[in-house]
């Protein structure tokens, strides 16, 4: 789907970047953390993500990153 979007949108030098990011610090994930006693400060803060995103929509349009991973420090 990612690669389709990229094609279809390239005329119009649309970027679409697929962000990949390790365990969010929502409220779902906090709960699973909590039930399996696992340190709930593993979540990646949301703050971070938006300022990846914030980043990302910064960059010029001659700039693309097509792909992120972010993953979480366990």
């Amino acid at each position: 789907m990612i690669l389709s979007l990229r094609e279809n949108l390239k005329e119009d030098r649309i970027g679409v970047t697929l962000l990949k990011p390790g365990y969010i610090a929502t409220p779902e994930v906090i709960k699973d953390f909590e039930e399996t006693n696992t340190p709930v400060d593993y979540a990646i803060p949301l703050t971070g993500i938006f300022t990846i995103i914030e980043s990302i929509f910064k960059l010029s349009n001659r700039a693309n990153i097509n792909e992120l991973e972010i993953p979480t420090m366990l």
